[in-house]
């Protein structure tokens, strides 16, 4: 994993944790996986609209990611598993059904009070996730600069970072992106805009 330089300038996305976590959760957690995952459901939740904001199994299963954050784990969907099964019982996360597929939400107020079901007595799915892209991908420079502007990488997403790659400098792709930044348009067709025009009409 490449070395981490510091937060970029300018204006930040950020994920509000309750103080609670800090003074009455996180002291208790000893397993790297638990804590890894209950951070990323209150990230993946937070980019959710909504009242009642959640992600599916399916979804953190197949997330680039959480791979990423989880790869020193000899298998890092037994690890997901596990940080959800701790993070429920601890009381962290919430578990409950939405159709056919298993959501997980923070356990606050308002989410305890969008929920009809009981959240923590349903079993996990046995069927295996989808297939994900290559991981080659997961830490790219072209991803982490994504990550840092915009926010969560899709798959769909992840394969146009590297074709983006593969065509511009990286020294245009972070010029764009702190750009995109600074002009208060965080979204990657708007960076690629930026990266067009300037493969047309030259950067200035």
């Amino acid at each position: 994993m490449d070395d981490f330089h510091g937060f970029p300038p300018g204006e930040l996305r950020t994920t509000p944790i309750p103080d609670m976590f800090f003074s009455h959760v996180l002291p208790a957690i000893t397993d790297a996986a638990e804590l890894k995952v209950t951070l990323h459901v209150f990230w993946r939740c937070h980019r959710h609209k909504g009242r009642l904001r959640s992600v599916s199994h399916d979804e953190l299963l197949n997330d680039v990611t959480l791979r990423r954050a989880l790869l020193a784990e000899d298998d890092w969907q037994v690890a997901v598993e596990r940080g959800l099964d701790a993070a429920v019982e601890r009381g962290t996360l919430l578990r409950f059904q939405i159709g056919d597929q298993l959501h997980y939400a923070p356990n606050t107020a308002v989410n305890r009070a969008a929920i009809t079901s009981p959240a923590r007595s349903l079993p996990r799915p046995a069927r295996p996730a989808r297939p994900l892209p290559p991981p080659a991908s997961a830490s790219s420079p072209a991803t982490l600069l994504y990550e840092q502007y915009i926010g969560l990488v899709t798959p769909i997403i992840a394969a146009e970072l590297a074709e983006a790659e593969r065509e511009y400098p990286m020294s245009w792709l972070a010029d764009a992106f702190a750009e995109a930044a600074a002009r208060d348009k965080r979204n990657w067709r708007y960076v690629q805009a930026i990266l067009r025009g300037w493969a047309s009409e030259g950067k200035r």
